[in-house]
């Protein structure tokens, strides 16, 4: 199965930041002081929304080059997905706009997308106890994660 099975043949917009949808957490780091990138970035959905887009792409690398910079805990990466697809939908009031979220995954010379359903994201997480995973765990990814 791939994303456009999943998403019933719609024409996705993928935008995309450096950081993926990391930009929309609160407290990012990947967000400097005094800029507006996350509010750019729903700038940029939003408009696509109003030029007739149906559907959008949200797509992190995993594992993601910015994540390990900033020292942001791996599953934060995904769960910043579930954020921002929270966050475009209800916070920032865009409707009647279908969004998808994948991880694109690269485990050596080995790439693929997966598809991270919403829904069964959330309940795996609360299940095995990830529900309060910190934004930033200092070296965490030195120390857990062999590159």
């Amino acid at each position: 199965m791939n994303m456009y099975d999943e998403t019933h043949r719609l024409c996705f917009l993928p935008l995309t930041r450096y950081g993926g949808t990391l930009v929309l957490d609160e407290d990012s780091p990947l967000v400097l002081p005094g800029h507006s990138t996350d509010k750019d970035f729903i700038n940029d959905i939003k408009k696509a929304v109003e030029t007739g887009y149906k559907a959008l792409c949200l797509i992190n690398h995993f594992p993601c080059a910015m994540a390990r910079k900033y020292n942001i805990h791996p599953l934060r990466v995904v769960d910043s997905l579930m954020h921002a697809k929270k966050r475009i939908k209800e916070k920032e009031g865009v409707s009647g706009i279908t969004v998808a979220c994948f991880l694109q995954i690269t485990d050596g010379e080995r790439r693929r997308i997966a598809r991270v359903p919403f829904s069964n994201f959330l309940s795996w997480r609360e299940k095995k106890g990830y529900q309060n995973v910190p934004l930033k765990e200092e070296g965490f990814y030195q120390q857990q994660i062999a590159w």
